[in-house]
């Protein structure tokens, strides 16, 4: 739920939001504002932790790799 939390921080909405909600579906039943906030909060919180897993999982196979040669 924090995706949405930082969704509408960033898009600057104020989207009626309730810790009582318990599926997807009851959540984007609220409208497009709610969707909208998903998607970008989802790439708020996910784009840099991608980038981080990337690097360090990158980093992991190369020490690995030049360690078996």
């Amino acid at each position: 739920m924090e995706a949405i939390r930082s969704g509408c921080f960033f898009i600057g909405n104020s989207t009626p939001f309730d810790e009582k909600y318990e599926s997807i579906i009851e959540l984007l039943n609220l409208g497009l504002e709610v969707t909208v906030a998903m998607i970008a909060g989802g790439a708020i919180l996910g784009i840099p932790a991608g980038l981080a897993a990337y690097f360090i999982t990158r980093k992991f196979i190369v020490t690995l790799r030049s360690r078996q040669k």
